[in-house]
């Protein structure tokens, strides 16, 4: 999480938290680059 950033600010992310989904997309099997 980025201080000042969106997430940081919508304060629903934490560190340590893991996005499995992005608009209905699955990033379970994605790498950071993709």
């Amino acid at each position: 999480i980025i201080p000042g950033s969106a997430a940081q600010d919508d304060g629903r992310l934490h560190v340590g938290d893991q996005i499995l989904y992005v608009d209905s997309i699955s990033l379970l099997d994605k790498t950071k680059e993709e």
